[in-house]
């Protein structure tokens, strides 16, 4: 950890490493993609907000795929 001084300010510089997992990136994304839209069963089972199906899916897929197309650029 490291401190700056900028324009009579103080700042803490930090870094912060993060191991990615590319394979499970991959595969929670093609579970994603797999998801079929569920029965009424299973809704009234878990109750509609709760079903992984409509809990923001499209915005976590979006996501995996920009992460993943950043990754592979990497090599």
């Amino acid at each position: 950890m490291a401190y700056i001084k900028k324009d009579d300010q103080i700042y803490q510089v930090t870094e912060v490493k993060r191991k990615i997992d590319l394979k499970a990136m991959k595969k929670e994304l093609a579970e994603l993609e797999a998801m079929e839209e569920p029965t009424n069963e299973e809704l009234i089972e878990l109750g509609r907000q709760n079903h992984p199906y409509y809990q923001d899916r499209e915005g976590r897929m979006a996501y995996l795929k920009a992460q993943i197309k950043e990754i592979e650029k990497i090599g």
